[in-house]
């Protein structure tokens, strides 16, 4: 599942989400719950999000044994007060076999016109 942004770019997205089929949704906070839900593997953010933006999304995928991972491959985590003021550049919530997966493609490359998916 992807920002509703995709569509402006859907073939780019459609290959960078291959074999998967791509969702375009707004709110990563929605995106989340419905990855947690088991509507999809998947959620990307290629949007700088707040921490704030992702927790509610985060503990249903932590209680369906999934994670959000920022764009470094690290596991999001809350510590800190200024661990959960820090955005994240990129974050991909979900199975961590699609997580991973996702993660290694150019995402960077749907961010050259300015239209962020």
């Amino acid at each position: 599942m992807v920002s509703y942004g995709a569509t402006q770019k859907d073939k780019q997205n459609a290959v960078l989400c291959h074999p998967a089929i791509f969702h375009p949704m707004p709110s990563i906070a929605y995106r989340l719950a419905r990855v947690a839900a088991g509507d999809g593997v998947a959620a990307v953010s290629l949007y700088s999000v707040s921490p704030h933006d992702l927790v509610a999304g985060h503990a249903l995928l932590r209680a369906v044994n999934g994670d959000i991972w920022n764009e470094k491959g690290e596991p999001v985590r809350y510590a800190s007060p200024q661990a959960f003021s820090r955005g994240l550049n990129f974050c991909f919530g979900g199975a961590q076999a699609a997580c991973m997966e996702l993660l290694g493609r150019p995402w960077d490359s749907l961010k050259g016109s300015g239209v962020v998916p």
